[in-house]
């Protein structure tokens, strides 16, 4: 949570501590206004280990995702010390128009409310943010006892969604996706093993049985492949003689 006009710092080469591996620091979701070719920060075309830092003026949330590890993800809300509930309390600013990356143009604005409500694009951008980022959230298939359901929670928080204010976003997000929408609160349904075993093809190593028998025959080439796809040359050369 930071106020307008702060800076927000990713830092990947600090003497004390140094990614592993290259990251991209890639806008996914961030407020309509917010200056950039997209969003604030740019789209990387590179993953690096350099550091970044932007400045943000625009109220309203901001999440960043490495598109190398898409599980990676990193939030700010700018908010607006002025901003209140309507009763002298505070509510922390979310936006009026969010752009989320993605979609046939590369980009999809949205607005977060429409007629004095929630749209439901921005509480399951919403949605999708918090099952992702919080472990606790997770489905758990190993509790599929039959009985067991799965409701994920949200921060019990004020919010102001473009002017609509929100006392407690748990609260409402409850409402919407397990009251009204049945799509949270269900029991979690147990998983079958398939009756039949299906065949992966991949376009590079050409589908065989694991039975012992088919292990004799000849694995096909590739006309861009020196050797066969599975082993060994030695090995190959052995199969085949048979």
């Amino acid at each position: 949570m930071i106020a307008p006009g702060q800076t927000v710092h990713f830092i990947q080469n600090d003497p004390k501590l140094k990614v592993e591996s290259r990251h991209t620091i890639t806008n996914l979701v961030w407020p309509k206004d917010a200056h950039g070719p997209v969003g604030p920060m740019g789209i990387e075309d590179a993953a690096n280990t350099d550091n970044h830092h932007v400045k943000l003026n625009t109220p309203g949330l901001y999440v960043w995702v490495c598109k190398l590890h898409p599980y990676m993800l990193g939030a700010v809300i700018v908010d607006d010390p002025t901003t209140t509930d309507g009763k002298g309390g505070t509510a922390y600013d979310l936006g009026s128009d969010l752009v989320l990356l993605g979609g046939p143009g590369g980009t999809v604005p949205f607005p977060t409310v429409a007629g004095n409500a929630p749209t439901d694009i921005a509480l399951r951008v919403l949605r999708a943010f918090f099952i992702v980022t919080n472990p606790g959230n997770w489905k758990d298939y190993s509790k599929a006892d039959g009985s067991a359901t799965w409701t994920p929670t949200y921060p019990k928080v004020p919010v102001n969604l473009g002017g609509v204010f929100i006392p407690d976003l748990n609260f409402a997000m409850q409402d919407y996706f397990v009251t009204t929408k049945h799509i949270d609160g269900n029991v979690i349904e147990k998983q079958h093993k398939p009756a039949r075993m299906a065949s992966a093809r991949c376009g590079l190593i050409p589908p065989m049985s694991c039975r012992p028998g088919n292990l004799r025959r000849p694995l096909a080439r590739r006309p861009w492949c020196r050797q066969p796809i599975g082993t060994s040359s030695g090995r190959l050369r052995s199969l085949n003689r048979r």
